[in-house]
């Protein structure tokens, strides 16, 4: 969040600068606002790319009892007929969380 905050202070700087220049015409302007619009949208695209990859705790879901267990927990990746998913999958499929 901070670098994407760095990133728009700097662009937002450095297009007023631009448009502060009385000699920059219409059309530089209006490119330089396109460039700044695609860059904030680059920026906060990639910010909402590390977010969902950070948020995403993955389990073991064991398919046949629909239970899943989290990481460090005994039978992690160990049960048969299971697979590694993300904690919010594993609840929105009908899986319970297992408590040993």
């Amino acid at each position: 969040m901070k670098r994407y905050l760095a990133a728009l202070c700097v662009m937002t700087c450095m297009t007023g600068s631009a448009f502060a220049d009385s000699q920059t015409t219409r059309s530089d302007r209006q490119r330089i606002a396109i460039q700044h619009v695609s860059s904030r949208s680059d920026v906060s695209r990639t910010v909402a790319q590390a977010s969902n990859t950070q948020s995403c705790v993955k389990v073991w879901v064991n398919q046949q009892t629909h239970v899943y267990h989290m990481p460090g927990s005994f039978w992690y990746g160990a049960t048969p007929n299971g697979r590694y998913m993300c904690m919010q999958q594993a609840v929105a499929g009908g899986n319970t969380r297992a408590f040993f």
